[in-house]
């Protein structure tokens, strides 16, 4: 576990962090699997058509599948930028930043900070819902060079 203590966030948030080491394509192939197995229908839409729910779905499988396949997603923004360390740990190659990431345990918020209006497609809120159901939500990462944290490894 890592204890990330007094993190301030971009909306200025203020927050402590414990978080489970973990290693990302492990919690992409549980997530896959959940993912897999979830039956689409009626009682689970949460509002959402399940047209949204399939294509959702088939969108995120694909993305599960680029990380699974150690295929870099062409759509994904950081192509190349990161080395990982160790699980959970990686450095950004162009920003020289160093990064913590893993499973989200426990979050208290000291200070809040802005909150900040998001205009999302219904097909990226059906992604969001469907992703809740897996591990994978709960996937953080954050950068430790902007400010000072206290970390602690326990």
């Amino acid at each position: 576990m890592i204890l990330v203590k007094n993190y301030k966030s971009e909306t200025n948030e203020i927050a402590s962090f414990l978080i489970e080491e973990a290693n990302y394509k492990d919690i992409v192939l549980q997530s896959k699997i959940v993912l897999e197995n979830l039956k689409l229908d009626f009682p689970m839409t949460n509002g959402f058509s399940l047209n949204d729910l399939w294509q959702a779905k088939q969108e995120l499988l694909r993305s599960f599948n680029f990380s699974l396949a150690n295929v870099e997603n062409p759509h994904y923004s950081n192509l190349g930028c990161y080395s990982l360390l160790d699980d959970s740990w990686k450095l950004h190659k162009r920003l020289n930043g160093v990064y913590v990431q893993g499973i989200l345990v426990k979050k208290e918020i000291i200070s809040p900070g802005l909150k900040l209006k998001i205009n999302s497609s219904r097909l990226t809120l059906a992604k969001n819902y469907l992703l809740s159901k897996t591990k994978l939500s709960k996937w953080i990462q954050l950068s430790i060079n902007d400010n000072y944290q206290l970390i602690r490894k326990l």
